[in-house]
């Protein structure tokens, strides 16, 4: 019975993948104006500054494997100027 409210992420730097591992029915997943229906082993990418929310209208856990990937538009040097910005923010937390 989980919803994840609609939010998104301040940087497209990164790339949100969600792989579902556990998927019982009744689970959806809105990104922009698109929404699906989780799939088991089925990988979803999105850019994490597009507006997203997840729902789980049944009574049993649903378990997704969350990652990020770099957004390949970036060159390999701004790939690594985030890459220490993100360190720096990390260890601040």
């Amino acid at each position: 019975g989980a919803h994840i409210p609609p939010h998104n992420g301040m940087l497209n730097i990164q790339y949100i993948c969600h792989l579902p591992l556990i998927v019982p029915p009744d689970c959806s997943f809105r990104v922009g104006e698109r929404t699906v229906q989780w799939e088991e082993g089925k990988m979803l990418a999105f850019d994490d500054t597009v507006e997203h929310e997840a729902r789980n209208a049944s009574d049993q856990d649903r378990l997704i494997l969350l990652f990020y990937i770099w957004n390949p538009h970036l060159s390999a040097e701004e790939t690594q100027i985030f890459r220490r910005m993100l360190e720096v923010v990390h260890q601040y937390q």
